[in-house]
């Protein structure tokens, strides 16, 4: 690695990256997709993110960055959408913790080893 002409760095700004709050991020997708409890729900889905990246076992395959986050989300916004068009007297909050777990699931489950599935 070799340090770059002055003439070179002048045309470059330096920039400093930060980390995600994916807590944030999370609260906000969940509140602005109809979750009335998008708080609380954002934050254990991004602790159960932390844990499996903890607890499983090192593979290539496995995201457990902002962009499989996104994806559980997405996909539990669109079951909540589908869920609310059918749902009448059952709690709320209920169907959607539900909601989250059915959606970590969907989406977890298929991208686990045999080795790491019992968990």
């Amino acid at each position: 690695r070799s340090e770059l002409p002055a003439n070179l760095k002048a045309l470059f700004r330096p920039i400093a990256m930060s980390k995600p709050d994916n807590v944030c991020i999370a609260d906000v997708t969940l509140l602005a997709d109809g979750f009335s409890e998008g708080k609380i729900l954002s934050q254990k889905l991004v602790l159960a993110f932390s844990k499996l990246q903890q607890l499983l076992s090192k593979q290539r395959h496995y995201d457990w960055g902002l962009r499989a986050l996104k994806a559980v989300l997405r996909t539990a916004c669109k079951m909540l959408r589908s869920a609310a068009q059918g749902e009448d007297a059952r709690s709320k909050i209920n169907t959607e913790s539900s909601i989250i777990v059915r959606a970590l699931e969907m989406n977890i489950l298929p991208k686990l080893s045999k080795n790491d599935v019992p968990l």
